[in-house]
């Protein structure tokens, strides 16, 4: 069995009645991952929570650094079929303007099959769960 690999996401949302709108990045990388819609993340290095990973990695990626104490734990999905990976979804209640405009995609539970073949399958997984909770 392949060792588990934990990573830290931050998923960036914002209510407005009774729509909901995520942040995404695209991702540009030379695997079969290049192009898709993700949640800025990665890693969490061996000396630190999934908390500060998911600040330092929000960091890294889009160049914010948000404050720990408006992030909020909403899932831990693990994903055990073919990789070893455990992911710990943070949830940030943002403001349009401190994002990237174009980055702001709504979604609906109900449609979440639009989202299909745009973010990684396994996103997709933990994405409708945490739709419902927030």
């Amino acid at each position: 069995m392949n060792p588990i690999k934990t990573i830290a996401l931050v998923m960036p949302f914002l209510k407005e009645g009774k729509n909901t709108k995520i942040w995404f990045q695209t991702r540009n990388s030379n695997d079969n991952l290049n192009g898709l819609l993700e949640l800025p993340g990665g890693k969490i290095e061996s000396s630190e929570t999934p908390l500060e990973a998911a600040v330092r990695e929000f960091h890294e990626e889009v160049g914010v650094m948000l404050p720990k104490e408006n992030l909020k734990l909403l899932k831990i999905h693990k994903h055990t079929e073919v990789d070893n990976f455990i992911f710990y979804i943070f949830g940030y209640q943002s403001q349009e303007n401190l994002l990237n405009r174009n980055g702001w995609h709504e979604v609906n539970t109900l449609r979440l099959s639009s989202f299909e073949g745009k973010v990684p399958s396994e996103n997709l997984k933990f994405l409708g769960d945490i739709l419902k909770t927030l």
